[in-house]
């Protein structure tokens, strides 16, 4: 009767002592700001690019500006890319938007570049991309803002002929 006793008082403590408790804290904010984006589905038409112009891995072509204007969200917002999530892109590691042209040109990839000029890295994570500051646009008190960026051709080996075609979706983000 002794050892079922002792039994019975280490399995409830050997039970006690591996249960283990923690908590973690949640925070978050509300805005009573109505952001919208003005230029939505936006199609950005680059340069028909000479073969020759992409023929070594890191060459470039076509450097071509876009522009995303918002409305009504706060003044410290800032624009995050990432892959389209329902077009099942797979973005480089280098974070360059692949071709998804069907039978397209080969070694090619799209590079985003903020408004400095420096490559967006696609795969980096929120408030870690290196984003394009937002200016003030339209009149005094219209709360819009506009982010200028770049898109080019970016060889990985020497291009082959074909089309090139890839989608990125973009979110603002409030910090």
């Amino acid at each position: 009767m002794q050892k079922s006793t002792v039994y019975a008082l280490l399995f409830l403590l050997s039970n006690y002592c591996n249960a283990a408790t923690s908590s973690f804290t949640v925070e978050g904010r509300v805005t009573a700001a109505t952001c919208s984006v003005v230029s939505k589905d936006q199609r950005v038409n680059l340069p028909i690019a000479p073969k020759t112009s992409l023929a070594n891995p890191g060459d470039t072509f076509g450097q071509t500006p876009f522009s995303i204007e918002i409305s009504g969200c706060p003044a410290d917002s800032l624009i995050y890319f990432e892959a389209h999530p329902l077009a099942s892109i797979i973005v480089g590691t280098k974070g360059r938007l692949p071709n998804t042209a069907v039978n397209g040109a080969q070694h090619v990839q799209l590079q985003i570049l903020n408004s400095d000029g420096n490559a967006v890295n696609i795969n980096a994570v929120k408030g870690q991309q290196v984003s394009s500051a937002g200016a003030p646009v339209g009149a005094v008190g219209e709360n819009k803002m506009k982010f200028d960026f770049f898109v080019q051709y970016y060889a990985t080996g020497s291009a082959t002929a074909g089309k090139v075609t890839s989608t990125v979706t973009f979110l603002v983000e409030s910090i």
